[in-house]
């Protein structure tokens, strides 16, 4: 006899009703339409979802809670036996523990908290003019020794540790005083900024002196150009060399002024993104013209060579001294203060999207020309890039889409984040786990409608990078990206799935400068940079044996600012003008007092180069 789908039942006390025939009683109205059939294939399907699920939710689980223990009861313990070891005070506060994540609680509003203040010579309202701080100083009679403090130095992306003397620097004459001691005595000086670069080029262990120019952080002045400079310049800045980047887009922002180009983050020092060529992601200016790296919108500096002397020196159409100190690697003196060109302040509109590598490359020229900054990036496991593309807003035309403000850093999301990190590190061997974090990672962010913002907040990411992870960067001539992109897949792909799934490549292009110690000396630059996090840092000379022979046969030069495994060979032939630089160099400190161990294998013997084509 006919009868109407059981309701909400067992699956028992359905199996029953079918066999005898009879139709179940209806015990609801409510589940009159309601069918609960349940067969064996959605029995399966729905065990294998619960074997899928349930080992995700205890590694959440069981597995952070482990994690932590171990980071806290095991590696802190180890690195402070480290310390010991060094001959430094285990509790020494300048030796930072630091969370296998960064804690979202230190990041407030999507900037970093500002622990430092920011003091402005001045003010400035509807363009007015601000009279350039002038600096007299009189030379000291005497120069007694600094006031020295030993301290635990490390770089934020913890691939050293090393114990330094280091000297606050308040003024430009406490710069000088310290110079001067150091020239006297035959010791070594190094400026320290935020120590965001890899190499040990500020502290290498030996005897030497690290000036710290973390409290030399004021905005001096302000000058408004006449008519349209440089770049689309508007306007010239002069700031203090120990400046961090976002406290001075805050400073410009109170001013209606913007750097033209950023890089990624804004925690670095201006005297540190000058001397070590840090870019952006920026090829062409307003005007047209091209944009370097950021120390190609340096017009002039106030330098405290070897003797103790303080030299203006116009880096923008300066000649050969111009050239050679726009980037020094600090080895040509001690940056005081630094004049910059800026723009007027404005939005941008901000899209995310993922497409194939192949279409990624048809794309990225006709995207340089239309948009003000573009990043890819590649995603080994699915052979994709994510696209980043700011753009200035178009006029307003009738009614459509509104766009999104800019994303705030969302604690719990960065919570997430930092324990999905944390658990990746350990439970990486679980499969598709790694696959799906990366899905996940590619698409965050995409939606229908472009983001809004002001420049400076949509280009920098405008929080600290504080996760342990190495960066192997280098330049190529933009002209030969398919080439380059095409051989790097292809060393990625040669390598250990468990190796090629923790790596990205994040591309970005600039226009070329005239800096000698630039990689983007004389011709638009295709950066690439591999970024890779330390768990695999014992397998980091696999990665190396794979990718730097690629780098070496397009003729890349290497970031200073980032790990460098090229020999010094290789380092001084790539660069055209090295040879005259070391000549500069020689020219303005005959004794190497801003030399370290470091950077002599470069800089050593150096009277002519090949130029690697």
């Amino acid at each position: 006899p006919a009868f109407s789908p059981p309701p909400h039942s067992t699956l028992l006390t359905t199996v029953m009703c079918k066999a005898e025939g009879k139709p179940q009683e209806q015990k609801s109205a409510g589940f009159e339409n309601s069918v609960a059939f349940c067969t064996w294939r959605e029995i399966c399907w729905r065990a294998l979802l619960c074997l899928l699920i349930l080992p995700i939710l205890a590694l959440f689980v069981v597995g952070l809670p482990i994690s932590l223990l171990y980071y806290y009861m095991v590696y802190v313990p180890r690195r402070r036996q480290v310390v010991k070891g060094l001959g430094a005070e285990s509790d020494n506060r300048s030796l930072r523990f630091r969370l296998p994540f960064k804690c979202p609680w230190s990041i407030r509003g999507g900037q970093i908290a500002r622990d430092v203040p920011l003091p402005v010579v001045g003010a400035c309202s509807n363009g007015e003019a601000l009279e350039t701080l002038q600096h007299d100083l009189e030379a000291p009679e005497c120069t007694p020794q600094p006031r020295l403090e030993r301290r635990i130095l490390e770089n934020y992306s913890c691939t050293y540790l090393v114990v330094a003397d280091v000297c606050d620097v308040r003024s430009e004459q406490d710069i000088v005083a310290a110079v001067r001691w150091a020239h006297r005595t035959g010791s070594r000086v190094r400026a320290m900024g935020s120590l965001f670069s890899w190499p040990e080029m500020v502290a290498d262990g030996r005897e030497s002196v690290v000036l710290s120019l973390k409290g030399y952080c004021r905005v001096l002045g302000c000058t408004p150009l006449e008519g349209p400079g440089e770049c689309g310049a508007v306007a010239f800045v002069e700031v203090e060399a120990g400046t961090k980047i976002w406290q001075l887009n805050a400073a410009l922002d109170e001013l209606g002024y913007v750097l033209p180009t950023l890089g990624n983050v804004t925690g670095q020092s201006v005297g540190g993104v000058i001397s070590t060529a840090t870019h952006g992601k920026r090829m062409f200016g307003s005007d047209g013209s091209t944009i370097g790296t950021l120390s190609s919108l340096v017009e002039r500096v106030r330098l405290v060579t070897a003797d103790g002397t303080v030299e203006v020196v116009q880096v923008a159409g300066g000649g050969d001294r111009g050239r050679a100190v726009a980037v020094s690697v600090g080895m040509l003196g001690v940056l005081s203060t630094v004049t910059l060109r800026v723009e007027r302040k404005h939005e941008l509109e901000f899209s995310i999207s993922t497409c194939g590598f192949e279409e990624g490359l048809r794309r990225l020229p006709g995207l340089l020309e239309q948009s003000e900054a573009v990043s890819l990036v590649y995603w080994p496991t699915l052979d994709s890039w994510r696209l980043e593309v700011a753009t200035r807003p178009a006029p307003a035309a009738g009614e459509g889409p509104r766009p999104l403000p800019m994303p705030e850093q969302s604690r719990l999301k960065l919570f997430f984040c930092g324990a999905l990190n944390v658990l990746l590190s350990y439970y990486y061997w679980v499969p598709g786990l790694l696959h799906l974090a990366h899905r996940i990672a590619i698409a965050d962010g995409q939606s229908d409608r472009p983001y809004r913002g002001p420049s400076d907040r949509v280009v920098a990411l405008n929080v600290e990078m504080d996760l342990e992870h190495h960066e192997l960067e280098f330049a190529f001539d933009f002209e030969r990206r398919a080439e380059v992109l095409h051989a790097y897949r292809d060393a990625l792909r040669r390598l250990p799935p468990s190796i090629a799934a923790w790596c990205i490549i994040d591309v970005r292009v600039t226009g070329s400068d005239e800096a000698w110690l630039s990689p983007a000396h004389g011709r638009p630059t295709l950066w690439v940079d591999v970024v890779v996090p330390m768990r695999i840092k014992k397998h980091f000379n696999k990665l190396c044996k794979e990718v730097v022979p690629v780098a070496e046969a397009f003729g890349g030069r290497p970031h200073w600012g980032k790990i460098n495994p090229c020999s010094a060979e290789y380092t001084r032939a790539s660069f055209p003008c090295f040879a005259e630089f070391a000549a500069t160099r020689r020219e303005m400190d005959p004794q190497g007092v801003f030399g370290n161990v470091w950077l002599d294998k470069f800089f050593e013997d150096v009277t002519e180069c090949s130029v690697v084509v």
